[in-house]
């Protein structure tokens, strides 16, 4: 495809893609540190393949996203040592790569920049709908047709989405919606550590082990 391509996979989008894979990176993590013989080895090679297409992709979202895992996963003594590791040799990637999201934050090119004053514009559209309708958003999916309403006569962004969940998450489904999914969100946070760990006295296989 040439230099420069940003794959999206079957999400359709790199910024999509690379949320989704930041998503279950942690998963991975834990699946490479808990195995042992060919179990690790496959998901050391699962780990690596994901965060090479997270470096294609290119997103400035995602390896922000990257970073604040990384740095949440240094607070597991046992393996920092692991983690410090992995972070240098990503970061030392990530400079020398010739496409790379660092390099995009750091040098960002014409596009670049008109693709941040977009979704500037989009984010205060995403504000004035939401202050018009506040309690229960305008509805799923409907943030495209509503965004056009926002739009003086003829311009087009380019985007048909806000290129941020939370404001998506407000716009869409209101006040309400995006109450219930930050509950959700925090209730996840606040659970998954007691279940990642073996239960005291376990009636079956952990969950969080292949057998």
């Amino acid at each position: 495809y040439g230099l420069g391509y940003r794959p999206g996979s079957v999400a359709g989008d790199p910024n999509v893609f690379s949320a989704s894979a930041v998503t279950v990176l942690p998963m991975m993590v834990a699946f490479a540190l808990g195995q042992n013989g060919w179990k690790r080895t496959f998901s050391v090679g699962c780990l690596l393949l994901t965060l090479a297409a997270t470096l294609m992709a290119a997103s400035r979202g995602g390896f922000i996203a990257l970073i604040a895992l990384l740095v949440l996963q240094l607070r597991d003594a046992r393996h920092r040592g692991k983690f410090i590791v992995v972070a240098l040799v990503i970061l030392a990637l990530f400079l020398v790569s010739p496409v790379s999201p660092l390099d995009r934050l750091l040098h960002p090119t014409y596009s670049d920049t008109e693709s941040s004053d977009a979704r500037l514009q989009l984010w205060s559209i995403a504000f004035r709908i939401i202050a018009d309708h506040p309690i229960v958003g305008v509805g799923l999916w409907q943030f495209a047709p509503y965004l056009i309403k926002y739009l003086p006569p003829g311009a087009d962004l380019g985007f048909h989405v806000p290129h941020n969940t939370y404001l998506e998450v407000a716009v869409e489904l209101g006040i309400v919606g995006l109450a219930l999914f930050l509950a959700m969100f925090f209730s996840l946070t606040l659970t998954c550590p007691a279940y990642a760990r073996p239960p005291k006295n376990p009636v079956m296989p952990s969950c969080t082990r292949w057998q």
